[in-house]
């Protein structure tokens, strides 16, 4: 086009303007910026005029073309947008581009390594002003945190689960764990709390144990009718909370008695026979 129209035009001499296409037409040139780019006040045009044989801006500013980095399509990698607050601006070749702030919020599984989660993109004439957020990909525990005969106290639980399977949890994520209650803590086995920690793994569990009953010792005058007895295992002689024992007083052999395993590890009283 410079070539084709403006020889001999402000004495031949074309004005320095990257990514822009420009426009002769006697004293006066029209430069509108290529495709993807924007002047820096967001102008669609500017307009030079040849005085004292040199072009010249109306306004005497610096012309540039700059990259369009905020347009409609604006995405932010593991980010999901939450609201925007902007206008659209109409720039050469029929492009838009954005001014204004848009909020993001990283990804469950992602976090911004710089600050808070949630974050805003501000833009100003198409251009992005504000820092590039990343969101990176972070470690997680998976599973829950258990031990034998412990449960999860879930009002005392902090957890910022991530939906997939299998579940996984997010740095810092605890849950309080208690035995149950025919069962005791082992001492120094592990804290009552699980954290995730920042090598994915959970912390020590607790382990809890089984408050089982010794083997019963009737008095004499007792007559043992049954037993309905449960034991953790085979090689012991220890019963179970719930366990049974059924008898009846010699000397009197009509109701049968009992007594049972209580949950911490005792047993009931036997009843004295008259």
């Amino acid at each position: 086009i410079w070539e084709q129209f403006a020889d001999g035009i402000c004495g031949g001499k074309q004005p320095t303007i990257t990514n822009a296409v420009m426009t002769p037409y006697q004293n006066m040139l029209t430069v509108v910026c290529s495709q993807g780019y924007i002047f820096a006040d967001g102008s669609p045009t500017k307009f030079f005029f040849c005085i004292d044989n040199n072009w010249k801006s109306i306004d005497n500013s610096v012309v540039e073309c700059q990259q369009v980095t905020c347009k409609t399509d604006l995405v932010i990698p593991h980010a999901m947008l939450l609201s925007q607050n902007i206008q659209k601006l109409q720039v050469s070749y029929g492009e838009i581009a954005w001014s204004g702030v848009l909020s993001y919020r990283c990804m469950p599984g992602t976090q911004n390594p710089l600050g808070s989660n949630e974050f805003t993109i501000e833009c100003q004439h198409g251009r992005i002003v504000s820092p590039i957020v990343s969101c990176q990909n972070v470690s997680m525990c998976t599973g829950i945190p258990s031990s034998n005969y412990t449960t999860i106290n879930y009002p005392r639980s902090n957890v910022t689960r991530v939906l997939s399977d299998p579940p996984t949890f997010a740095i810092a994520s605890f849950f309080t764990l208690e035995c149950l209650s025919f069962t005791r803590l082992i001492p120094t086995t592990g804290s009552l709390v699980s954290v995730c920690q920042p090598n994915a793994q959970w912390s020590s569990y607790p382990k809890c144990e089984v408050r089982q009953c010794p083997p019963s010792i009737a008095p004499p005058n007792i007559e043992l009718k049954s037993t309905r007895l449960t034991i953790l295992n085979h090689d012991s002689d220890h019963a179970m909370p719930g366990s049974v024992i059924e008898y009846v007083c010699r000397e009197q052999n009509k109701n049968v008695l009992s007594i049972i395993c209580n949950e911490n590890g005792t047993w009931s009283p036997y009843s004295p026979c008259k």
